[in-house]
């Protein structure tokens, strides 16, 4: 079972992938707080029924192109929770550390396309 995990520093943020199994980040990929353009936090997508939890999407540039994107899951502690304020939270990190760089970065709260 591989776990994302997201890393935030004061000027990159790291998208790492951990394995429970072997107890072992074995990926991850480091993005520059300047390359990230905006924040989306939604309903996950979903082709049939209801959304179970939120996500939040991370979109950066690549090699100063536009269209990149990660789309993380909160872990939910509580049933009746969905995760958005934990992802809610983490979206206004980011942003506060990308405004102390002297950017900023805009959150959307919208559905998520698949």
């Amino acid at each position: 079972d591989v776990d994302v995990l997201l890393l935030l520093s004061n000027s990159a943020y790291y998208v790492a992938y951990y394995d429970d199994e072997i107890d072992k980040v074995n990926q991850y990929q480091r993005l520059s707080l300047e390359a990230l353009e905006k924040i989306e936090i939604g309903p996950e997508p979903t082709l049939f029924g209801k959304p179970k939890f939120s996500c939040m999407r991370l979109h950066y540039k690549y090699k100063e192109m536009s269209g990149y994107f990660h789309t993380l899951r909160a872990v939910v502690r509580n049933p009746e929770e969905d995760g958005k304020d934990t992802l809610q939270c983490i979206a206004e990190m980011l942003r506060i550390t990308k405004q102390a760089m002297g950017l900023d970065v805009p959150i959307i709260e919208k559905k998520l396309e698949r």
